[in-house]
């Protein structure tokens, strides 16, 4: 047990919630951000690990999403504005990238790195501190030239997702227009052309009772299929080929009794991911109902066949962890909204297995 974010109050220790972890690409030392302002790093170079940790640095506002360049040390961390540690000491100078004055009332709510030609790039999205306000920034940072501010988007709505694809070529926003509507645009980042969508199109609304947002946006590995994990409990999977032809598939653990405690609000699908068979794609979600379930793109989404459950636990999912289980990983780590987290290995695997899709 890690005790990282924590403090003494006149003798009491008080402890912070944790935001966000990621291991670095080089070495298996960690960060992680807390509800104390700090992003800690966690050095693996001696045991135990609490005598080789620190604190990187300290925000004006709670850091958030954390991601680190793929393939190097670079970390960004989304607070008040983004900030570019180019390495994971604590003399480092950050690179501090805002979005503009036109916006004092917001957070960065989503951060994401290029790939292969665009890894250079980092796209950041941030979202009002204003439950009822819908206006936001969204950012392309060209971190070789080092500019403090990138190119714009063409987005002005709430910022709630990012995706990218494996190639580096397309990237996917996802914003709200109002509480119960959003938008999807779809760039086309291979040729640079950050300022203007390719394609937009107006997300399936919600009950005017839920809260319409998206959790989570993941693009297959060859970019063709979107997946938006939605606050109703549902996934939507798009072609990002042809979006305007509207939801491709949808599938639901709204169909199934939820396991939400009694006086919470569901969340909804809070993560998805691909997994690959071959040339055979499947989709990973976790619900409301407490399973985190497998979809056969092949299959219709209402057949008694689809959805199968990998996983259950006692309460709605907050998140999940699909490991390589030839590299000595546990095949799925669960965390409910309880804070319970569970391991599961040997999973029951139905003509499909599970290699996580990168």
């Amino acid at each position: 047990m890690l005790l990282g974010h924590r403090a003494n109050r006149n003798g009491v220790e008080k402890y912070y919630g944790i935001h966000d972890v990621k291991f670095c690409p080089l070495d298996i030392s960690f960060v992680s951000s807390g509800n104390d302002r700090c992003v800690h790093v966690w050095e693996s170079s001696r045991r135990p690990y609490h005598d080789r940790s620190y604190k990187l640095h300290k925000f004006e506002a709670t850091p958030h999403a954390l991601a680190f360049k793929p393939g190097t040390s670079t970390l960004a961390v989304a607070a008040k504005s983004v900030f570019v540690f180019p390495n994971l000491k604590r003399e480092s100078d950050p690179l501090q990238l805002r979005g503009g004055n036109n916006y004092p009332h917001h957070i960065v709510g989503a951060i994401c790195w290029g790939r292969e030609a665009t890894s250079n790039y980092l796209f950041a999205s941030s979202e009002p501190t204003d439950a009822d306000a819908f206006t936001g920034w969204h950012r392309a940072f060209d971190l070789a030239k080092e500019q403090p501010l990138g190119q714009k988007m063409d987005a002005t709505e709430a910022g709630d997702a990012i995706a990218i694809d494996s190639l580096g070529t397309k990237l996917v926003l996802a914003t709200r227009v109002s509480n119960s509507s959003g938008v999807l645009r779809l760039y086309d980042i291979q040729r640079k052309e950050f300022k203007k969508a390719h394609t937009k199109i107006t997300l399936e609304p919600y009950r005017r009772d839920i809260e319409g947002e998206i959790h989570d946006a993941v693009l297959s590995p060859d970019g063709v299929y979107l997946a938006l994990g939605r606050h109703d409990n549902r996934t939507h999977v798009y072609d990002s080929r042809f979006l305007g032809k509207g939801v491709l598939y949808d599938f639901r653990h709204d169909n199934f009794a939820t396991k939400t405690a009694p006086g919470s609000e569901s969340c909804g699908v809070m993560k998805v991911q691909w997994v690959t068979n071959g040339s055979r794609l499947g989709l990973v979600s976790g619900g409301s109902d407490g399973c985190v379930r497998l979809w056969d793109v092949l299959q219709a989404a209402n057949s008694a066949q689809n959805g199968v459950v990998l996983a259950e636990v006692n309460s709605d999912i907050s998140t999940f962890s699909l490991g390589d289980r030839f590299k000595g990983e546990h095949q799925l780590v669960v965390g409910d909204c309880t804070g319970e987290v569970t391991i599961f290995d040997r999973l029951y695997e139905p003509d499909f297995a599970l290699n996580v899709a990168t």
